[in-house]
């Protein structure tokens, strides 16, 4: 989308005037497009669902970069390719695995049951993700 596309603009800009800045939006941009999806689902007026609509897809288009960047300094370059392959397929395991489970919950429960669980199916990624930076200390010529 054209706010994607701009939010990642902005992005890349803060990037290049400081490196370390966007990795420190990692978990709060997490968090966001969690309770975006959340709000989704209990949106009460179509003007809310719409705003809640976009907010995630916008989100994931800058949390996909930032996710990666946190790996690059964090690993080092003989393992890295993996790490970042490894991250890819877990991040499709977890879509293969919960979008059914998901699906199934919004044929007999309801649409916006659905929507919560997919949701709250990603609320475990803040605390991973919170303990992973907390460890974790970037390495030297890791850029």
């Amino acid at each position: 989308s054209l706010l994607a596309i701009a939010a990642a603009e902005w992005l890349a800009r803060v990037q290049r005037r400081d490196s370390e800045r966007p990795l420190v939006l990692l978990l709060p941009i997490s968090a966001l497009m969690i309770l975006a999806t959340l709000a989704f689902a209990i949106a009460p007026t179509f003007a809310l669902a719409v705003a809640a609509f976009w907010d995630p897809d916008v989100l994931r288009t800058l949390l996909w970069p930032i996710y990666t960047a946190w790996l690059n300094r964090h690993s080092e370059s003989e393992v890295r390719a993996t790490l970042l392959s490894m991250a890819s397929q877990t991040n499709a395991l977890g879509q293969i695995a919960v979008a059914p489970l998901v699906g199934y919950l919004g044929l007999v429960a309801s649409l916006r049951v659905a929507l919560l669980a997919a949701g709250l199916a990603l609320l475990p990624m803040l605390p991973l993700m919170r303990r992973g930076m907390r460890q974790s200390t970037p390495l030297a010529g890791a850029d």
